[in-house]
């Protein structure tokens, strides 16, 4: 490398300093090769005999299997034991660790004191067991070690100048000669630690850092370049003052022109390894990435690397991808063209022609057994050319449809070849992804560049045409390919390995999102195209190809509007009028019938519309999907989606359900009827005949439900406590399914004639028995929830005035609500929404809801600890349903609070709601419980009502406040913290005095970030927030 030497000679040095100790380094370096480790002996036992003569401590103790054991507690700069004793008891737990006879305790307590030892500041001890143990384990334990002593030691370490020297000696000797026989893995510790301690010697004791090595290492200038990588990834590491810190980000800002010049010198080598192509781009990654580095001071690197016509496909892909993530390219227009010219005039003609030279397949004409392996460098520079313009699309189209206008505009002729090149790529030959394994990586590409053509602030002719032509000549392309590789074909899951077939799938469901950007993209178009698509295949009963078809309008399906559903129609008359599954295995005819089925089941809210319109062949479309799906009730492993869509295209209780609905009640009631087949599709079937029976008339819905509802004495005589099985496990999945079966009748049926609401007479008859279940079987959850839901189901039918249920549901709700919290509260919930809009309910209602949380506060205070554990996952439920009082009915309470009745009962709700939320936030083991806690009162006091404010200060203010700062000052998430100072924030800006007199009173509350945010005006919230946030986080690591 004898081009880099001469760059030594232009280093900039606007710091005036000029290395002082490249010949005292030189010298050390040709001594430690004449006798190595001399130099560092010399240096270790001299400092270390200082040492030992200032050490009053013991490091090391008695173990009584009779060995020296290290005292992790009392590690110290330079011990008082011999360098070679501490090497070899290293050595010894080293060994002890590896061996296959320690147990597992004693690997745990050695483990822990190479941890001690690691973590400690013997840099001593580091440098003996790099320059002279003989196993390679040892010396990286040794690198570690140095590695920790710099990292977290430097200031102590740098105190002494013959310790710095001797550090500085040993790391550019054991590194350069270490090149060559030490592991890789040391030399990349080596590498860090000697980055490290360049920068902590930056400004005052070296200066010349980069200098310095540039000289030393000027032979070797993979070393350099590795070294050098590391200084911007150690930079975050640096544990120096801030003005030091600063210092150093300057010394590298201003080297960067040095470095840049030094990579340089190894691009323009054309005989350079690919290890040191590879040190150079990892130093170009970590230099850019460094804070305020103008990416513009790369260019000269860069461009030529992109334009060369001899171009390593991997530097250029990871030099793309930098400038992909680099945040400032955004700001630089021309040099986002420059190297958009060069991606589509050299990059993409030289991958091309790379491409067509790759053999895919082996001599024998089979696919590459490690394809991704062999072709990783092509992947690569696809995924980062995708990425760099799916970034940069818009600056591109800006210019060259907007700002360089003329006859020869190489942006727009840029923008072709890129889009060629990406469509080349989407139909490269082959399976996936045995035969190819990238035609999917640009796809993300295509919805950037419509997005940038349709959103230019000036819209042009020239535009409108590009859009034209990329309709057509990509973006249609685009998509028969995408659907094409993308079917499945005979006996494909034969030939691939359970690997490949996973990548295949991932590659089906990668694909869709391409798909729904294109439907987004041209609605019209796309449905067209599909249709096309569709012909093609019926015309040759290609099961796959259709497949494929509608596995991809499964992924836009319920974005069909009026404007395309005439084609979804003819897509589906396509389909019923094609047999295409005659003649293929069963899997792939269920593969088939099932991406149909996804499709129908989407586009059934637009179909349904447009039928309810007497729009005729969407009435005959919607016939046939109906007809479809009821034809897969005798299809086995297709029920299920079957009945899913039956339910999407009849669950809107349309009119048009009229005229399937002798059929399908027909074959759902047999269906359902059938006691072989798996119960939640019978519930399923269910579903779909009360959307029907919702538009019969009354007497036959009645006559309907009598033929279903067949189990009635059964739960009446378990509720009675008169029923006996002998078979107790059957039995209670017949009540449960029994119960599944009310619910789901009473959900489905909304009668839409205005005639008595059989519903309601199934509620009535139904009551006594659910009550009866509740006072019985209150402790078994699987039962009480299906109970609950049936009683939540037929709120839907409820009268709001309807004293008598008003009270039934009440008393169910407090039954369950400290036994069963998950059934109770969901119940609870939609009893107080169905009730609400009675306001002369407001009054009881307000009443209930204070007991309910009194009960729940009581009950909880009295728990013990092991109880409370135990009990810990109810709690939130509990949590979620006050939350919702909160939220969804505040103005009950505050209508309440101004009125005189209830005045006294939202004051008990409140005071035991604070008891409550406070108990949790102070002595609450779990993180969700706390952060719903501190939830529902930093959302009362977002509301802010004046009257409530009163009430809250009154009755538990300073409980808030203390208990908050308290456990403000434990371990908690970022928005717990963040929650908590909000509710201190509203108290400090309401009653600064009192909030400051509590705060006082407690732990901590001296703290100076707490005084500063007791002191500042209380409306300057950020402020405020800032320093308590500042304050948990110091206090919490130091109790931490």
């Amino acid at each position: 490398m004898r081009r880099l030497s001469l760059i030594i000679g232009v280093v900039d040095h606007k710091n005036g300093a000029i290395c002082k100790t490249v010949s005292s380094i030189a010298a050390a370096k040709g001594a430690a090769s004449a006798d190595p480790g001399g130099n560092l002996d010399s240096a270790i036992r001299s400092d270390e005999s200082r040492s030992q003569e200032n050490s009053t401590s013991t490091i090391a103790q008695r173990h009584p299997n009779g060995w020296t054991m290290i005292n992790p507690r009392v590690m110290s700069f330079a011990g008082a034991m011999p360098i070679e004793q501490r090497a070899a008891q290293t050595e010894h737990l080293n060994a002890e660790l590896l061996s296959a006879n320690t147990r597992p305790d004693r690997r745990r307590e050695i483990s822990a004191q190479l941890e001690a030892i690691r973590g400690s500041d013997d840099w001593q001890l580091a440098c003996f067991l790099i320059d002279r143990a003989n196993d390679s384990t040892l010396q990286f334990f040794g690198g570690s070690l140095l590695y920790e002593a710099v990292k977290n030691h430097s200031t102590q370490l740098l105190e002494s100048p013959e310790v710095t020297d001797a550090l500085r000696k040993f790391l550019f000797t054991v590194l350069s000669q270490g090149a060559t026989s030490k592991s890789q893995s040391l030399i990349n510790k080596l590498s860090s630690a000697m980055a490290l301690f360049s920068m902590n010697c930056v400004p005052d004791i070296w200066d010349t850092c980069i200098y310095d090595m540039t000289c030393a290492w000027c032979s070797e200038p993979e070393l350099l370049l590795r070294v050098l990588a590391e200084m911007p990834i150690e930079f975050d590491n640096l544990k120096v003052p801030p003005l030091q810190r600063c210092d150093i980000r300057t010394y590298l800002q201003r080297s960067s022109e040095s470095v840049i010049r030094i990579i340089q010198t190894v691009f323009s080598q054309a005989d350079s390894s690919p290890s040191l192509s590879n040190a150079a781009i990892e130093c170009v990654e970590s230099w850019m990435k460094l804070p305020n580095v103008s990416v513009l001071e790369w260019k000269p690197i860069l461009l030529p690397i992109f334009s060369s016509t001899t171009q390593d496909l991997e530097t250029v892909a990871r030099l793309l991808n930098i400038l992909s993530s680099n945040s400032d390219m955004g700001s630089m227009d021309n040099f986002v063209l420059e190297v958009a010219e060069c991606i589509a005039y050299s990059v993409i003609p030289n991958l091309a022609e790379v491409i067509r030279n790759t053999e895919f397949k082996d001599s024998s004409g089979d696919p590459l057994v490690n394809l991704e392996d062999e072709i990783v460098h092509i992947t690569d520079l696809i995924g980062a050319i995708g990425g760099f313009y799916e970034i940069y699309i818009y600056t591109l189209t800006t210019y060259a449809f907007t700002k360089c206008l003329g006859p020869d505009n190489k942006y727009i002729h840029a923008i072709r070849t890129v889009c060629s090149f990406c469509v080349t790529i989407a139909s490269f030959p082959g399976q996936y992804p045995v035969e190819e394994c990238f035609s999917h990586l640009p796809d993300n590409f295509w919805a950037e560049l419509h997005r940038s053509l349709t959103t230019a602030v000036n819209s042009n002719e020239l535009i409108q045409n590009f859009l034209k032509t990329c309709k057509h000549e990509y973006y249609m392309n685009l998509l028969q390919f995408i659907v094409q590789k993308t079917a499945f074909s005979r006996g494909l899951r034969d030939r691939f390995s359970a690997e490949e077939f996973a990548k295949w799938e991932m590659y089906r469901s990668d694909r869709l999102e391409a798909c729904r950007s294109l439907f987004i993209c041209f609605e019209k178009s796309t449905m067209k195209a599909l249709v096309s698509l569709l012909e093609q295949a019926s015309a040759a009963r290609d099961l796959y190809a259709a497949e494929s078809v509608f596995h991809f309008l499964h992924a836009f399906g319920e974005m069909i509007s009026e404007d395309t559903i005439k084609h979804a129609v003819k897509l589906i008359k396509i389909a019923t009028e094609t047999n295409f599954t005659s003649g293929f295995e069963e899997r792939d005819v269920a593969l088939y019938v099932e991406a149909f089925l996804k499709f129908l089941g989407k586009v059934s809210g637009c179909l349904v519309e447009c039928a309810e319109e007497r729009n005729e062949p969407c009435v005959e479309a919607f016939k046939k999907a109906v007809e479809v799906a009821l034809s897969c009730l005798k299809l086995l492993g297709l029920e299920g989606e079957g009945l899913r869509t039956l339910q999407q295209l009849v669950d809107r209780r349309s009119i048009i359900n009229n005229m399937v609905s002798d059929q399908l009640l027909h074959d759902c009631f047999a269906y359902f009827s059938r006691k072989d087949v798996d119960q939640e599709n019978r519930i399923a079937a269910l579903g779909c005949i009360g959307y029907c029976l919702s538009l019969k008339p009354y007497d036959e819905v009645i006559q309907a439900l009598g033929s279903i509802m067949t189990d009635k004495k059964k739960l009446e005589a378990l509720g009675d406590g008169t029923f006996s099985s002998d078979d107790p496990e059957l039995a209670e999945k017949e009540f449960l399914f029994e119960l599944d079966v009310y619910s789901k009748l009473t959900e489905s049926i909304r009668m839409q004639r205005k005639e008595r609401d059989p519903c309601i007479m199934l509620l009535e008859a139904y009551i006594p028995t659910f009550s009866n279940l509740i006072s019985r079987y209150s402790n078994n959850e699987k039962l009480i929830l299906r109970v609950t839901a049936a009683l939540k189901a037929g709120l839907n039918s409820v009268d709001p005035n309807s004293d008598r249920f008003f009270l039934i549901y009440l008393k169910a709700v407090e039954d369950l609500l400290l036994v069963q919290p998950y059934a109770a509260t969901n119940l609870a919930q939609s009893f107080l929404l169905t009730f609400a809009g009675n306001a002369s309910a407001h009054a009881v209602i307000m009443k209930k809801i204070a007991d309910w949380v009194t009960a729940m506060q009581s009950h909880w205070a009295g728990l013990d600890l092991q109880q409370r554990n135990y009990q810990e996952d109810g709690q939130e439920e509990l949590l979620i349903f006050i939350t919702g009082v909160i939220k969804k009915h505040w103005k009950i309470i505050t209508t309440q609070l101004a009125s005189e009745e209830g005045c006294s009962e939202v004051e008990r709700f409140f005071e035991a709601l604070i008891l409550y939320l406070c108990d949790h936030i102070g002595m609450s083991c779990s993180a969700e419980v706390v952060r719903k806690s501190a939830s529902i009162l930093q959302t009362i006091a977002s509301k802010d009502h004046e009257a409530v404010n009163k009430v809250i200060v009154s009755k538990g203010g300073e409980l808030i406040v203390a208990t908050v700062f308290a456990r403000l000052q434990s371990d908690l998430l970022s928005s717990i913290v963040n929650t908590m100072t909000e509710v201190l924030q509203f108290f400090y800006s309401h009653y600064p005095q009192e909030t400051r007199a509590v705060i006082g009173q407690q732990a901590n509350g001296g703290d100076e970030d707490v005084q500063k945010a007791l002191t500042i005006i209380p409306s300057r919230k950020r402020e405020f927030l800032v320093l308590m946030r500042l304050f948990h986080k110091r206090v919490a690591t130091r109790s931490g």
